[in-house]
């Protein structure tokens, strides 16, 4: 056995031998969920169990952003990993008996499981110090979910002190099989844009509907024509979405409505559409509205950019899970979705790709999809993304070392 196949074998070895103790970490996590910028809780664990393990700690980035580093040769490249650490406001109804004991809110997107196998990674990784070419960060980040937190921690200097030359991220995949891994090469999530359009008419009595402006029949025009945007004036190979979740007005049938408003999600792989869709969003609106002789305001708000990973980061991370995993164990084609992520934000900065930890087991009944009341896994994901981070951060520092 070589030293490459002895350092591997020692991360399969160790991370299957933490697995209780990264399911206890992520009840705790699970049982207590905390939204965005308030994981206090979290926080706090996360920062006591790296101190417990000899990881030196920086807390305050975000809020309750923690970062630990483990530096094996100083004069080395640095690799960061990151997990988010917040919850959603779901319901929970898995039944389990970890489950959330704070009513309407739920980790329903894996953060708990994220925050735990890297954790995970911490204490395997912090055993091998001595072996490791260079530093590895780990980044704990808040709010997710909320919102805006990746910006935050790259603007508050998480990449640097010392630099970050690559990044991964995780995220447990509740469509791909437990056991298994992606890291899609190029095109990841989609961006995520938010627009919220109100339109001001003139209510009045509906016998007098010519000395009003209607502002539900200018609301609904726009929305009409909002929804062939993506059919008709986009390249139709330029992958899109534009859903309208929202239009109300209105508060009796005799009354001609004198406000609208409508609340709607772009979804896009490249900012050049994204852009394009909004264009359009901005002219239909404006038109319509000046038709009717109707007031109008258009408030456009880019949550997440295009998450596409660096292709040299997908090829180590495919290289490092193959070796450590097995072959069987990288997805060698997965598509693209049109979710959103913050870990966009870090990609914008350093080359790197977020890593898609399977979680799917149909015999145990863990199919539910991410976000929903019902969406559980068990501690086999927790193993293989453990194992998956350190083997790629150890293939990443010797490719960046070479």
């Amino acid at each position: 056995m070589n030293c490459q196949e002895e350092l591997l074998s020692t991360i399969r070895k160790q991370s299957a031998e933490l697995a209780e103790w990264m399911w206890d970490l992520r009840t705790q996590v699970h049982r207590y969920p905390e939204l965005g910028y308030e994981e206090y809780r979290t926080s706090d664990l996360v920062a006591s169990t790296l101190e417990d393990l000899g990881v030196e700690i920086r807390r305050g980035q975000a809020g309750t952003g923690v970062v630990g580093l483990i530096t094996g040769d100083p004069t080395g490249p640095v690799v960061a990993l990151r997990a988010d650490m917040d919850a959603l406001s779901v319901t929970e109804k898995t039944g389990a008996p970890y489950a959330s004991t704070r009513p309407g809110i739920m980790h329903a997107c894996g953060h708990d499981g994220h925050t735990s196998m890297l954790l995970g990674a911490a204490a395997v990784l912090s055993r091998l110090k001595s072996c490791v070419p260079g530093t590895v960060k780990l980044v704990f980040q808040p709010g997710e979910e909320a919102g805006g937190a990746a910006e935050r921690m790259v603007a508050e200097g998480v990449l640097t002190e010392p630099d970050v030359q690559m990044i991964y991220g995780v995220h447990l995949w509740p469509t791909i099989e437990s056991g298994r891994i992606a890291v899609p090469a190029g095109m990841c999530m989609a961006s995520s844009t938010a627009v919220h359009i109100r339109i001001k008419g003139r209510g009045g009595h509906c016998g007098m509907p010519h000395k009003s402006i209607d502002a539900l029949t200018v609301a609904t025009q726009i929305v009409n024509m909002m929804q062939v945007i993506v059919s008709r004036l986009v390249d139709p190979i330029e992958p899109a979405v534009l859903n309208i979740g929202v239009l109300r007005s209105g508060e009796r049938r005799n009354i001609v409505a004198d406000e609208a408003e409508i609340a709607a999600s772009i979804r896009a792989f490249t900012v050049e559409t994204r852009d394009a869709i909004e264009k359009r969003i901005q002219k239909i609106v404006s038109a319509v509205a000046d038709a009717f002789d109707a007031q109008h305001s258009i408030e456009i708000i880019h949550l997440v950019p295009p998450l596409t990973n660096d292709e040299r980061a997908a090829e180590i991370a495919e290289g490092a899970i193959e070796a450590c995993l097995g072959q069987g164990a990288f997805v060698k084609k997965q598509p693209p979705e049109m979710t959103g992520e913050d870990f966009a934000f870090y990609l914008n900065h350093v080359p790197g790709a977020l890593v898609l930890v399977g979680s799917r087991n149909d015999a145990k009944g863990f199919t539910e999809l991410l976000h929903s009341p019902r969406m559980d896994f068990d501690s086999a994901p927790l193993v293989a993304g453990c194992q998956a981070l350190c083997s790629i951060a150890f293939r990443a520092l010797a490719s960046m070392g070479r």
